[in-house]
């Protein structure tokens, strides 16, 4: 709920060019999210948006996690 809420808020400070505080509340909980990808992807935006490429670039590559390759059983 409070990823859901920090997304929501961080997507409308977005639309209203609050920058720092959309980047902020976007990377909060971005990894409890059930899109972390939207928030990572938001936050890259509101940083390009302020100049900061480096962390632009860092979170527009995503939120790095193990995959699990599911086995056949024989």
């Amino acid at each position: 709920m409070r990823a859901r809420h920090s997304l929501n808020q961080g997507l409308l400070a977005l639309s209203e060019g609050d920058w720092p505080r959309a980047e902020k509340l976007l990377v909060e909980h971005a990894d409890d999210s059930e899109s972390p990808l939207l928030n990572y992807l938001a936050a890259a935006r509101a940083a390009q948006d302020q100049g900061r490429m480096p962390a632009a670039n860092q979170y527009a590559s995503g939120p790095i996690r193990p995959c699990r390759i599911p086995t056949r059983r024989r």
